[in-house]
């Protein structure tokens, strides 16, 4: 599978440029090892994420011009039904090891916030939300 941009979001987020060369250079080292992933980026005035959908391994891809990711595994594309099987359940594992760990991270970050919260009056709202996302308390 060929690597074109890692998928980025939300799309209408422009990150800075601290952000963009970081999320190049990482993109570049995570092609060169054939790892995909999730990261999250932060400036102290900026988050900003990234997904690496589509290593050799994986059948999951970015569709930019529909803001989706798409999952293609095709008998044709492969040289028997194992190693489509194998590409199809290596990517549900990737899919479903991120999903696992993204929950895991935001249990993590949400008893962080609660603590501050605890101790200071703060506000926080996600961009491009029209409502507060989460409720500390």
């Amino acid at each position: 599978m060929t690597t074109k941009e890692p998928h980025s979001g939300p799309p209408s987020d422009a990150p800075d440029s601290k952000i963009a060369a970081a999320q190049k250079e990482i993109a570049e080292v995570m092609k060169r090892h054939d790892l995909g992933g999730a990261v999250i980026l932060h400036t102290a005035a900026f988050a900003h994420y990234f997904f690496v959908l589509d290593p050799s391994w994986s059948c999951a891809r970015y569709v930019s011009d529909q803001n989706a990711i798409r999952v293609k595994c095709l008998r044709k594309d492969y040289p028997s039904v194992e190693a489509q099987q194998k590409a199809l359940a290596d990517t549900t594992g990737f899919i479903m090891g991120t999903a696992d760990i993204c929950e895991i991270v935001k249990d993590n970050m949400m008893q962080v916030a609660a603590m501050i919260a605890s101790k200071i009056d703060f506000a926080h709202r996600t961009q491009n939300l029209s409502k507060d996302r989460f409720d500390l308390e």
